[in-house]
Formats: C-alpha cells, sequence, structure tokens
C-alpha cells in the first residue's frame, strides 16, 4: 500500500462529497428539521440584536449589518483580546480567543489582521436582559478598541 498524492486522491475526495448521505443520516436530517423550534432561533436572533445594539459602537461586531445573523456565536474584535478575555471570566462570563477558523486564500489581509482581535463572547438564548446587560457593561469597560478602516461593521 502507497500513500496518495493529494493529485490522486482529489478525484475520489470530490467523488465522496458529491455522494448522497446514508439513509440513516437523512432520516437524521429530517427529524431535526421537523423538530426545529422556529420561535427559539427567532428569540436567540432577537437577543443577539438586542446585545449588539448594547454593545453600540464600543467593539466592532463582525456580521452585525446581516439582515438575518442567527447568533450561534458572538464574535467581537477589540484591540486587547487577552485582557478582555479574562475580565470576562473573572465576572463569570465564559470568553474564549480560540477557534478552528483561519482565513483562507490571497489578499485577505484584514482577516489575517483581525483574528488577532478577535473574543468570542459567551451567548445563550437563555441569557436574561440583566445577564446580557452585565456582559455589556465587562466589555465596554474592558475592551479597548480603536478605529480601524475597513471594519466590519463601520462602527469601531
Amino acid at each position: 500500500i502507497h500513500p496518495l498524492s493529494l493529485h490522486d486522491a482529489l478525484p475520489i475526495l470530490v467523488f465522496a462529497i458529491r455522494g448522497r448521505p446514508s439513509r440513516p443520516q437523512r432520516r437524521l436530517l429530517a427529524r431535526r428539521l421537523a423538530e426545529a423550534h422556529v420561535t427559539e432561533f427567532l428569540a436567540r436572533a432577537a437577543k443577539g440584536r438586542r446585545l449588539a445594539q448594547r454593545l453600540g459602537d464600543h467593539v466592532d461586531v463582525p456580521g452585525r449589518p446581516g439582515v438575518d445573523h442567527a447568533y450561534w456565536v458572538f464574535p467581537v474584535l477589540c484591540d486587547n483580546p487577552r485582557e478582555l478575555v479574562t475580565a470576562l471570566r473573572s465576572h463569570g462570563f465564559d470568553a474564549t480567543r480560540r477557534a478552528t477558523l483561519a482565513p483562507i486564500g490571497a489578499g485577505l489581509p484584514r482577516l489575517e489582521r483581525d483574528f488577532g482581535r478577535l473574543v468570542y463572547l459567551p451567548f445563550a438564548a437563555s441569557y436574561t436582559d440583566a445577564d446580557l446587560d452585565r456582559l455589556a457593561d465587562v466589555v465596554e469597560v474592558h475592551a479597548r478598541a480603536r478605529v480601524i478602516p475597513g471594519s466590519y461593521s463601520g462602527a469601531v
């Protein structure tokens, strides 16, 4: 057995990706879609919009201008991400800077620059308005941001 080169493996991979999901996977997807709770989805999005509005222009919220933002994650950009994460954790919020995402492609200097400024705020549909206000207060007190041309929300 010899290892395949990327050139040899690519057609196999493309065929596998284009393949139809198995019957159990299709049943699982159908069940999940049938059980989707639209009201929970809308409530989560409304809470996300509320937090984004509460943060105002203090930090840049990537995706804020998006019309249909679902807020499954709540990233913000700031100039002191380590300090912000430490402050949030000391106030009981489990924020992180870690992600499995990475910018790809050439000509994306803004993405490369901003990945170092990224903080994922904890965000749950179960958060009360008081929780969201407390979270926003910590961000406003501890996050340092500067005006950066070409920011995502135009707000920094």
